[in-house]
């Protein structure tokens, strides 16, 4: 491939030209620098080696290299420096392309005593948030609540962009919701609105601060209108909490299942889901193994939602269903290179899952000392 067209395709996946340049310190002649709105770093279109008429290739430097490398793999190494950095030449760098996706995780602040989105979100199952921010339809976004004499503090909902570029004109009316007040002054006929579609709360109803700073310390919600993009680590961890994934259709297959209680048929379902390997994955803005909440949900009712580490029984939730979290033996894909499948799920107390998840190797050694995950 060309540099041109290499260019055409970066562009059409928001790749931002920035310049063309003599590669530095290298015998490679020039070479074309990127960047790209959801990434940090630069990323360069440039010869894959010093020898004369080596082909052109997408470079990634280490950290976004790595990211990409899970979305479809690189198939040639800059060695330059012995830096290792990834680079897809040709069908890979098309194949990644294909895959690489603009859909992004962010964060924004809800203040109850401003507007009430428990109130809106249960009433409509959806609401119009204004943002001057440029989100994309798809684009995941959750609320976090702010602490204070009425808030919680911590993320209370993952909602997902519907509508973007919405106005007073063609928003939905949710005056009501905005405490004492109908809409706030600095509101006008030019404020930009998108519409949230409401998925899921988290398990345990909220996500506090401490926990999510404890994954990524330099996490704090957003301030006012101010929208965050989650790093990485935050992204994936969050969403461990929620269930993005079910249809109508497979939570009747899964309602019908469980209403017999029929342990057989629960068991050749889990079967039937092992015969699916290996995992789908999916196309946010990385790939990642894609969670199938059916598997959870079945591995739960196998187990009669008791832990199978404490042998706690389960408590009962406010919409009257047993209440239990699935836990992942092998943390998914990484370097564990775990999977989504039902010999790697166990079903866990809220306690215990806690303590397997932030314990310190001793604590959890001691944790798993009676149970068939001894360390």
């Amino acid at each position: 491939m060309t540099r041109n067209e290499y260019r055409a395709v970066l562009e059409s996946k928001g790749f931002v030209f920035r310049e063309s340049q003599d590669a530095w310190m290298q015998n490679r002649g020039q070479e074309d620098k990127y960047t790209h709105p959801q990434y940090d770093s630069y990323f360069y279109i440039k010869r894959i080696s010093d020898e004369d008429g080596s082909p052109y290739g997408f470079n990634a430097q280490t950290s976004n290299g790595r990211v990409l490398d899970t979305i479809f793999p690189h198939n040639a190494v800059d060695t330059f420096k012995d830096n290792g950095q990834f680079m897809w030449v040709d069908t890979a760098f098309m194949e990644l392309m294909k895959k690489l996706t603009l859909v992004n995780s962010w964060v924004v602040s809800s203040i109850p005593a401003t507007y009430n989105v428990e109130d809106s979100l249960t009433t409509n199952g959806e609401m119009d948030w204004r943002t001057n921010k440029n989100l994309h339809v798809g684009d995941i976004i959750y609320i976090h609540e702010v602490g204070g004499s009425r808030g919680r503090g911590g993320i209370i909902y993952a909602t997902r962009v519907t509508e973007i570029d919405l106005t007073l004109r063609n928003k939905m009316d949710d005056s009501i919701f905005w405490e004492g007040q109908t809409y706030p002054e600095d509101i006008s006929e030019h404020t930009k609105f998108v519409r949230l579609k409401q998925i899921d709360r988290p398990t345990g109803d909220i996500i506090p601060l401490e926990i999510l700073k404890n994954v990524d310390v330099t996490y704090n919600p957003p301030q006012g209108k101010g929208v965050l993009r989650l790093s990485e680590p935050l992204k994936s961890f969050t969403e461990s909490f929620f269930s993005f994934e079910v249809s109508t259709e497979e939570q009747k297959v899964i309602d019908d299942i469980v209403s017999h209680d029929n342990i057989a048929r629960i068991n050749k379902e889990l079967e039937a889901l092992v015969s699916g390997l290996p995992p789908k994955r999916v196309a946010r803005v990385t790939q990642e193994i894609a969670r199938n909440p059916k598997v959870a949900r079945l591995i739960k009712e196998r187990e009669r939602y008791i832990c199978e580490i404490c042998k706690r029984e389960p408590f009962i939730q406010k919409n009257g269903q047993l209440y239990a979290e699935a836990d992942h033996v092998q943390p998914l894909g990484g370097a564990s290179k775990g999977l989504d499948t039902p010999g790697n799920i166990r079903c866990l107390c809220a306690q215990c899952h806690r303590v397997i998840t932030y314990g310190s190797s001793e604590v959890i050694r001691e944790l798993l000392a009676s149970t068939k995950w001894q360390v």
